[in-house]
């Protein structure tokens, strides 16, 4: 029971930010569209980055992060958009409804097979692997144990702190998924669970991207399975610790975004499309350059266009 508690805990952030997109940006969540795997892919980008920023106000001001209070941001957060959702008019672009192929056809079933194969794999190895990557080891971990005991000390009231070429960013992720898995036994379910979320939630996207485009279930479930199956991301799903996915993600969905917002001109994918293409500047300190290269790409698009 307390593994059940622990993991629906865990994934409260996702949930969280898809109920956020959601207000915001409802009909592309309608349930002919397949671009809503996209936008559900993007709620997790939305939910978790959220909830590293919110730590980070709460730890700024010298309040347990990880406590009612975080609950009391979330709620503000919720407030915020129920204000501003009657001032976003939904616009009356139409999005035009895939066809897709035949639901049961013999490539789809088996390679779902394959994937769902893959994922339950990944997933028993994951809980399996204590703490290995060397990056989570030396640093991200480390970071966010001594983040962990921070906000469980009376004596030191002072923000909290990290000597390292990196931002704090998957220092706080890290820390909901080691508080979150103390509920359980450690050993049965892992901290590093939001590896195991941002692998699912890449999956789902690639899914909703060929399906989108090629209209097609069988062609969309195969590329979905050649990503789960490759070895260097089933890795890094499986021992975590390491960044680069948490960097390729929002490059893939803000480049998505932006030339759907070329597409049908809608000014709600331009501004996710930017806000993802952010996020790789608050992962590493290496990420900057991506933000710094969409957001140019991005800018001299709009100028010749």
């Amino acid at each position: 029971m307390n593994l059940l508690i622990s993991q629906s805990i865990a994934i409260l952030p996702w949930a969280c930010g898809v109920i956020s997109l959601y207000l915001v940006m409802p009909k592309y969540f309608r349930a002919e569209q397949e671009f809503r795997l996209l936008i559900i892919g993007a709620a997790f980008l939305a939910g978790y980055f959220g909830l590293a920023a919110q730590i980070w106000i709460l730890d700024q001001l010298n309040l347990n992060a990880i406590s009612p209070f975080l609950l009391a941001t979330t709620g503000i957060v919720f407030l915020v958009f129920l204000i501003v959702k009657p001032f976003l008019k939904e616009t009356s672009i139409k999005i035009a409804v895939n066809k897709t192929d035949y639901l049961y056809s013999p490539i789809f079933v088996l390679t779902l097979i394959l994937s769902l194969v893959v994922i339950c794999f990944t997933v028993h190895e994951h809980f399996l692997w204590p703490a290995a990557a060397w990056d989570t080891v030396w640093f991200w971990a480390l970071e966010a144990n001594k983040f962990l005991l921070h906000i469980d000390s009376t004596e030191d009231i002072t923000p909290f702190s990290v000597n390292g070429p990196h931002p704090k960013t998957l220092i706080y992720i890290m820390a909901w998924g080691g508080w979150s898995a103390s509920i359980a036994d450690p050993l049965r379910f892992a901290p590093l669970i939001p590896w195991l979320h941002l692998y699912l939630a890449i999956a789902i996207s690639l899914f909703g991207f060929f399906l989108n485009k090629t209209k097609s279930l069988a062609i969309s479930i195969v590329f979905t399975y050649i990503f789960l199956s490759a070895p260097l991301v089933e890795a890094h799903a499986i021992i975590a610790g390491y960044a680069e996915l948490w960097i390729a993600f929002p490059i893939f969905l803000s480049i998505i975004f932006f030339c759907e917002f070329n597409k049908i001109k809608d000014n709600k994918l331009l501004f996710l499309a930017l806000i993802t293409a952010v996020i790789p500047a608050f992962v590493k300190g290496v990420g900057s350059i991506y933000s710094i290269s969409l957001f140019a790409i991005f800018f001299f698009t709009l100028v010749v266009n």
